[in-house]
């Protein structure tokens, strides 16, 4: 599996996702070699991206910038001095919120610019027109999701008289937004759609594979003896073995795939289910929206999946043609000649197929490609979330300062 080159703003699932995967007849697809089971010292610390330091620095920063934005005013005695002036009460809390924006999205802007510059002349890594607008928009994002946060110091600093209490409180609700609400929402979804793990998954299926031996060795020997007592009966044991086999092997296996799809159904539902209870949280809106627009979403798993099936049939149905091809050519396999010598020894004689199989025309794997339109309708409904946090936290330090006693 390629890197998506915006991982590097927003790992999203990417390191924990395995990036190969073995593709063969006999056995089912297991992805492997993710970042984190290659070296777990990175699902210790955890990883350091743009994302990271958006929703978890910054956000601290905003609340810092903002949280003493009225009352900070009112303890220095500036704010009945402005105020005792021709400044209206409205204009002084646009210009607070404006002010305070424009400086707050500098300090990301002008580090974001300097890093572009840095992965372009020393790392030589390029951007497809696609990926500007992905990434614009990812910054547009984190622009948003920080006027969020600086509207909720502004909209607690314009309830409270002193800056200790709006600090606190700003602090309370840094805590429950970054840290609480993201990890909560998983625990309070296992409750409402709860989903089977894979261990247990994966003991109905070994239970499965021993009912199914359980099952031949009686059903083949059945069939063998009535081929033996019968006079026009097949008389190939090992074509009957198969025939057996296959026909037990078709229930089971029946079986099988709708334990996975019911598995499959209930982790989606239960995925579902989480991120529509962690939108409560401007941050987990965003690092959803973010990973979506860099191709490193929850869904990356089963893209990837779904390529890896898609072209296991293709190389299935490459081997078959090639053996179909090759059929005659096979039959020639290694001989081993062993002749006596006349002083008694003997001399043994390999001869080897003398045809080489060309395989340079086996089908290439190909990635999934996501069009820009479906990311872009995928994080509308994180976009309406933090624009009605933005609007609504406006509001309540709009209201809340009309009515705010300066003395």
């Amino acid at each position: 599996r390629q890197p998506s080159r915006l991982s590097i703003f927003a790992r999203g699932v990417d390191s924990v996702i395995g990036k190969a995967a073995k593709v063969s007849q006999d056995q089912n697809i297991v992805l492997r070699d993710s970042r984190f089971g290659l070296n777990p010292i990175f699902a210790v610390f955890g990883e350091l991206d743009l994302s990271f330091t958006v929703t978890v620095v910054l956000s601290l920063f905003a609340l810092l910038f903002s949280y003493n934005a009225i009352s900070g005013e009112r303890e220095l005695g500036t704010l009945k001095i402005v105020l005792s002036n021709s400044v209206g009460r409205a204009s002084f809390i646009t210009g607070k919120a404006i002010g305070g924006l424009v400086t707050l999205l500098l300090i990301l802007l002008i580090p974001l610019i300097l890093a572009l510059l840095m992965l372009g002349l020393l790392f030589n890594v390029s951007f497809s027109a696609e990926e500007w607008i992905r990434f614009a928009s990812m910054v547009g994002i984190f622009c948003l999701y920080l006027a969020v946060f600086y509207m909720i110091g502004m909209a607690v600093s314009a309830m409270t008289r002193n800056s200790f209490v709006s600090f606190l409180l700003c602090l309370f609700f840094w805590v429950l937004f970054v840290v609480i609400v993201p990890k909560a929402s998983v625990a309070m979804a296992e409750g409402i759609s709860p989903a089977p793990s894979i261990d247990e998954v994966e003991a109905q299926r070994t239970s499965l594979q021993r009912s199914f031996f359980e099952e031949f060795g009686p059903a083949l020997q059945e069939r063998l003896n009535k081929e033996f007592n019968d006079p026009n009966g097949m008389r190939d044991d090992g074509a009957i073995e198969n025939e057996v086999r296959e026909a037990v092997k078709a229930k089971y296996d029946s079986v099988e795939k709708n334990l996975l799809q019911e598995y499959e159904r209930k982790q989606q539902q239960l995925l579902n289910t989480a991120e529509n209870i962690s939108r409560i949280s401007p941050t987990s809106c965003v690092t959803f929206a973010t990973s979506s627009l860099s191709l490193t979403d929850a869904e990356l798993k089963e893209r990837f999946l779904r390529r890896l099936q898609l072209y296991r049939d293709q190389y299935l149905a490459y081997v078959d043609d090639k053996i179909m091809n090759n059929r005659d050519k096979s039959r020639i396999g290694m001989r081993i000649a062993m002749r006596g010598n006349d002083d008694g020894t003997y001399t043994v004689q390999v001869n080897a197929p003398s045809f080489k199989l060309s395989v340079g025309d086996m089908p290439n794997f190909q990635e999934a490609s996501v069009p820009l339109q479906s990311s872009v309708v995928a994080v509308f409904p994180d976009l309406t979330v933090l624009g009605l946090y933005v609007i609504v936290f406006f509001a309540l330090a709009f209201v809340a300062f009309l009515r705010y006693d300066v003395r």
